[in-house]
């Protein structure tokens, strides 16, 4: 019988096991931790630029018009069915493009970092339920 001085007995083999994945858990908790940080700077810097963005996008739709073209389409309705097409023009050629693609790229990073923070947090919660 050959003796290896690195076989380990089926109880050392089990606790080194235990070791290895607590300390993986740690490790990944640890990790998910400080990316929920650096993600929550992120969103709520995120959320202050949706915020500001959605009021200067709101003010420029204002006063470029396309608030009181698009209002048309509830009142008279009838007319904008006539003449849709210039009604449709009319309403793309009011339309402040920079300033509600400002606001659609900073939300879309509001929303994306929360749900990198949610899911870290759900890393964070499931580990240490299970430790």
């Amino acid at each position: 019988m050959e003796h290896t001085p690195f076989k380990l007995e089926s109880k050392h083999r089990q606790d080194l096991v235990v070791v290895i994945v607590r300390r993986l858990q740690t490790e990944e908790r640890r990790q998910a931790s400080h990316q929920a940080g650096l993600f929550g700077a992120v969103a709520l810097v995120s959320f202050g630029g949706t915020i500001s963005l959605g009021d200067y996008t709101y003010h420029a739709m204002s006063s470029s018009g396309f608030l009181q073209f698009s209002s048309l389409a509830l009142s008279d309705w009838q007319v904008v069915t006539a003449h849709l097409s210039d009604y449709a023009l009319s309403l793309l050629e009011s339309l402040p493009i920079v300033e509600v693609a400002l606001f659609l790229a900073v939300a879309l990073v509001f929303v994306g970092s929360m749900a990198f923070v949610i899911s870290d947090f759900r890393i964070i919660r499931s580990s240490v339920a299970h430790a």
